[in-house]
């Protein structure tokens, strides 16, 4: 059998009708008021009309906390869904689809909205970040809630130390790159772009993101990214940077480890390189272009909780420090010192305002 007919065959599998007789899982936030329980009993109702709806008891889907509830459902593709919660309709005062709005009313204990018709799986609504964007470059900043804790970080101490180090590590490689020229380069040059992450401590659909660490991978230009290789920097309770692994994203391979004086070098889709990271003994680390040109980030204090120090060829040092305010909302930058720059976000979501 030659390979056009195996793609063929493939194609064939995952025709418009097979898709819909699967379904998709659509989650749904619903906010709670200041005054709620932390625990809402909630009963989801589906019209009679829908056959094929379901719940899904799932708790990398569907879970509540303190602030909020997450609800898991699988509905028919590209059908709205007339959807009733039987609830304490004093407790909520949202609805969202991931970071979408929905119109609800209140009456006689329920809750009463229409899931738009969807094409594909929804189910971030149980997400709390930021993702803000440059030319080349997306940074996803993660907001770390302990009222929000789940999966890995459900349990023991929170890790706030880690996720401050991790904050400030995301926007010190942003300063990094910008100083670096990696961000036009990239753009330009239709490499892709440069993702920027932190870790979740919300088991996000399930994804257990743990132990702490952050990430700086080149996402390349195709399909979903594939073949993308996502280093995990990880981070000691001191925070520090321990090792990498080098995983990657929706390929057969395995992880790779990097430690301490081991460079990883991020290629784009023709193997050319771009840049390379490298964790020095000490724990900081090292951003070098594809050309030699290299910015060092070391902490101000023990840990890169305490700040980031920047030293990158043709420019005078710089420190850097993300303050990241849950409650108003505010992701804040501070330089040298000073505030620079404020990003507005949802508490509720944080969807970027």
């Amino acid at each position: 059998m030659n390979r056009l007919l195996i793609v063929a065959l493939l194609l064939l599998s995952l025709t418009p009708a097979a898709l819909c007789e699967e379904g998709v899982l659509v989650t749904l936030k619903l906010t709670k008021t200041d005054n709620a329980p932390a625990a809402v009993a909630t009963k989801i109702g589906f019209s009679s009309a829908c056959t094929t709806c379901s719940v899904v008891d799932d708790q990398a889907y569907a879970r509540q906390n303190a602030r909020e509830v997450i609800l898991a459902i699988r509905i028919p593709r590209s059908q709205p869904i007339d959807l009733k919660i039987a609830t304490d309709t004093s407790a909520f005062r949202r609805v969202t689809l991931e970071t979408v709005d929905l119109p609800f009313s209140k009456d006689f204990g329920n809750l009463r909205f229409i899931v738009p018709a969807q094409i594909a799986d929804r189910v971030n609504s149980g997400e709390f970040q930021t993702h803000l964007y440059w030319p080349g470059i997306e940074l996803r900043l993660e907001h770390g809630d302990p009222t929000r804790r789940a999966g890995d970080y459900a349990t023991g101490d929170f890790p706030s130390l880690q996720r401050q180090a991790a904050s400030n590590l995301e926007f010190g490689l942003l300063e990094a790159i910008k100083r670096l020229g990696l961000d036009h380069y990239v753009d330009d040059q239709n490499l892709g772009k440069l993702f920027i992450m932190g870790f979740d401590t919300n088991f996000p659909h399930g994804h257990h993101d743990s132990p702490a660490h952050f990430h700086l991978a080149l996402w390349l230009p195709n399909y979903r990214g594939g073949g993308s290789l996502i280093p995990h920097f990880y981070l000691s309770p001191k925070g520090r940077i321990v090792n990498s692994l080098v995983m990657p994203y929706d390929w057969p391979l395995k992880a790779a480890e990097y430690k301490a004086g081991e460079p990883f070098t991020a290629s784009d889709m023709l193997t050319r390189p771009v840049y390379s990271m490298t964790i020095t003994p000490e724990g900081w680390l090292n951003l070098t272009r594809f050309d030699g040109q290299k910015c060092s980030l070391k902490p101000i204090g023990d840990g890169f909780d305490s700040g980031i120090e920047i030293r990158c060829p043709s420019f005078p040092p710089m420190s850097i420090k993300v303050e990241d305010d849950i409650e108003h909302g505010q992701i804040r930058e501070v330089i040298d010192g000073r505030r620079t720059q404020v990003f507005h976000y949802d508490p509720d979501t944080g969807a970027a305002l």
